[in-house]
């Protein structure tokens, strides 16, 4: 029923949005992999304007990199990928409390193929608002940021996280909705 006993040991990691932030020690090697998936749990309840909720490499527009924005400065999530070649691929919608989100990009198709395979936020399908971006033929081995940019230094997020799934590989919708249905069950969301 649930992997914690809210009781005794919250099934959440709670930030500050003011000094708390997290990476990874070593890489995460997505280096071979053309398809990636990221499905995530949060709440945003403070913390910067614009908030980072994970981040493959330091700053985005490094080519193989990813970012997830937990809220943007219009009050939205997002969710970008880039590279040094033009403008990222983006998309954002209007911020719920209490968020699970899934996004699946692709890079091996050509310049003018949606990168954004299958783009989700509580459950319902989003079109991206710039789907395109230049192809590099796979993501990058870096280290992933959590709740912050910048070492730790800008774009702090505050409230609760209750999960991240990277996954690079292709991903079906119905392994999709398992992951959101394990991440919502965390979150105590119908």
């Amino acid at each position: 029923d649930y992997d914690a006993d809210p009781a005794k040991f919250p099934a959440y990691l709670s930030f500050d949005g003011v000094d708390d932030a997290m990476a990874t020690v070593g890489n995460v090697d997505l280096s071979s992999a053309t398809q990636l998936a990221v499905v995530s749990g949060y709440c945003i309840t403070k913390g910067a304007s614009t908030s980072l909720l994970a981040e493959l490499t330091e700053v985005s527009t490094t080519a193989g990199a990813f970012s997830l924005f937990a809220r943007q400065n219009d009050g939205k999530c997002g969710w970008s990928i880039a590279s040094p070649q033009m403008a990222p691929a983006s998309a954002v919608r209007p911020l719920a409390e209490a968020t699970v989100n899934a996004v699946c990009f692709d890079r091996s198709g050509a310049s003018t193929e949606a990168i954004f395979k299958t783009l989700r936020l509580n459950g319902e399908n989003i079109t991206p608002v710039h789907p395109f971006s230049s192809q590099n033929p796979t993501f990058a081995n870096a280290r992933l940021y959590l709740f912050a940019r910048n070492n730790g230094t800008t774009h702090l997020m505050g409230g609760r996280f209750y999960g991240l799934i990277v996954r690079g590989a292709q991903t079906s919708l119905s392994q999709i909705e398992a992951a959101e249905a394990y991440i919502k069950q965390k979150m105590r969301l119908p």
